[in-house]
């Protein structure tokens, strides 16, 4: 009798546990990658918080680059470009560096796979699917490769214009997209064909592609100073915005119709609407030490945004544009994924 009842607890106990067991990386919570010494911050968003952190590279030469969950969450993609691109990414003509893709099962925060790639590279992202993962190689050559994500074998190698830096899938899941910043275009490619299916002609020497909001994405232009916005329906350039600032990342919040840009001249963020047929600077954000990137979460009411030169991540009222809290991160902050 006390042994069956022994047997029974303890099967219990054992189903109890497994029923509490909570990943290290999940809902209501933002992870944050840090170049300067290849770390993941996780930030809790209901306490306002980092509760823990992730080694992600043992090399402090293969500075960690930007962060992208999968579909499903159970995993994140991240860039080892073996590139300090806090410096700008002028050094990528005269060097010629390996990259490698690192991605982490989010429940235990442990390396899934590890992917060496043939030229530095600026992020990496999980297919819809979750089969494959994708990446660009920085190099006049321009290629986006394609591995396996269960054996980390190349599938496919598409050629595209001189040096593509971010690439993104679109909210349809049927394209990937790339600017190429030695080129006049955006190069769409069908995710499926893995062919290209269309060049978009944007302002010269595009620096990165962003999700916008509906079925558009927008073009960062340092260059000329600009966004393009481009409408994946029809394929082209359907709106712009002349800045007085050289624009960074850029995205839209849904709730109050505006875009955001991180200024790479002035170390502010910019706020604009569309009134009157036009896009107006309506609000000004100001930051410091190099403002890198912005993350919605609270169903948009709130805004998170990294400093990489401060070692800071602002947590910001979108309405009011004030300052809710100011956070400690660790070394050159690059990028954040939000899970809500």
């Amino acid at each position: 009798m006390f042994a069956k009842f022994s047997f029974l607890t303890l099967v219990s106990l054992l189903c109890f546990s497994c029923r509490n067991q909570t990943s290290l990386i999940k809902n209501n919570t933002a992870i944050i990658i840090n170049g300067g010494n290849n770390t993941l911050d996780i930030l809790d968003l209901k306490r306002n918080k980092i509760k823990s952190k992730i080694e992600v590279a043992k090399d402090k030469n293969s500075f960690a680059h930007h962060v992208y969950f999968s579909k499903s969450k159970k995993m994140a993609s991240i860039a080892l470009p073996a590139m300090d691109f806090s410096k700008g990414h002028d050094g990528m003509h005269i060097m010629n560096v390996p990259g490698k893709i690192v991605v982490l099962n989010t429940i235990d925060g442990k390396v899934k796979v590890q992917i060496d790639v043939p030229m530095a590279n600026h992020n990496a992202i999980i297919s819809p699917d979750e089969k494959e993962v994708w990446t660009t190689g920085m190099s006049h050559m321009g290629r986006v490769f394609v591995y396996d994500l269960e054996t980390g074998k190349l599938k496919d190698m598409i050629v595209v214009d001189a040096d593509p830096s971010e690439i993104i899938f679109s909210k349809n899941e049927k394209y990937a997209l790339v600017a190429c910043g030695e080129s006049s275009f955006i190069n769409i490619i069908d995710i499926g064909t893995k062919k290209i299916i269309k060049q978009i002609k944007v302002d010269p020497n595009p620096n990165n592609v962003w999700a916008g909001f509906d079925d558009n994405i927008f073009v960062e232009n340092s260059l000329r100073k600009t966004l393009n916005i481009i409408d994946l329906n029809t394929f082209k350039v359907i709106d712009f915005i002349d800045f007085d600032f050289i624009p960074g990342f850029m995205v839209y919040n849904e709730l109050n119709r505006e875009i955001w840009i991180c200024s790479k001249s002035d170390d502010n963020v910019y706020i604009y609407r569309k009134e009157n047929d036009k896009w107006v600077k309506t609000s000004t954000f100001g930051s410091s030490g190099g403002p890198h990137m912005i993350a919605f979460f609270d169903d948009f009411f709130k805004a998170l945004l990294i400093n990489q030169f401060e070692n800071t991540a602002i947590i910001i009222d979108s309405k009011t544009k004030k300052e809710i809290k100011k956070i400690t991160t660790s070394d050159k902050p690059n990028g954040i994924a939000v899970w809500e």
